[in-house]
């Protein structure tokens, strides 16, 4: 592994705990999330005009066959991202939305099958959702550390007794050195959730349970 993956290592390491836990805001706050905002927008435009383009695309060439599917798939990531922004936490929104923005090295798919309010269901919003944005950051941080392709699938579900958040990772992984950086998370978060860890080579599962109401 050369030196600049060693540092860009180092520096995810230090951004998962920082996301992890509550820090205080810095006078360049507010410049910082501006620049932050405008570079989500530019992602969801390109992206956006990406399908628009395909879209029009089969049309000049009247592959009409083709628009069907199309449009079925820009049906599912609309009603995906709905889904998302009604979650009823700001900071974990627009985290989810930005996450891929920012980040090059992890693709990152966010799986509800319905309606989720976390700020109707827990009193404590704050907690989970730097629980999420920090399992997040450790897998980034795993992700920095190889040069394979990096996915993960956060399926998030809820019923009358828990909110569960699923994380699914495939590629390489170092099972050792991945419990080292989940440690902090662990040893914070829990004594309060259910968890389940499975790790693999090349893949990992963390499933983790939060009961309601608290």
């Amino acid at each position: 592994m050369n030196s600049n993956r060693t540092s860009s290592s180092e520096q995810a390491d230090k951004l998962a705990l920082e996301t992890a836990f509550p820090k205080l805001p810095t006078d360049d706050w507010g410049k910082e999330h501006h620049l932050h905002v405008i570079s989500l927008f530019n992602h969801y435009r390109h992206d956006w005009m990406n399908e628009i383009q395909l879209l029009f695309g089969y049309v000049k060439l009247k592959k009409y066959d083709k628009l069907d599917g199309l449009m079925e798939k820009i049906k599912i990531k609309v009603q995906r991202e709905s889904l998302i922004s009604k979650l009823g936490v700001p900071e974990l929104v627009v985290y989810l939305f930005s996450f891929q923005s920012m980040v090059k090295d992890l693709l990152l798919e966010v799986e509800l099958e319905q309606e989720i309010r976390l700020n109707e269901i827990m009193q404590d919003t704050n907690s989970i959702s730097r629980l999420l944005m920090g399992m997040l950051e450790v897998l980034k941080c795993n992700a920095h550390d190889s040069e394979d392709e990096h996915h993960v699938k956060l399926q998030l579900t809820a019923d009358s007794e828990f909110f569960n958040a699923d994380f699914r990772y495939q590629g390489a992984i170092n099972p050792s050195l991945f419990r080292e950086r989940l440690r902090p998370l662990l040893e914070h978060y829990g004594p309060q959730l259910q968890w389940h860890i499975q790790m693999e080579d090349y893949q990992a599962v963390i499933g983790i349970a939060v009961p309601l109401n608290t």
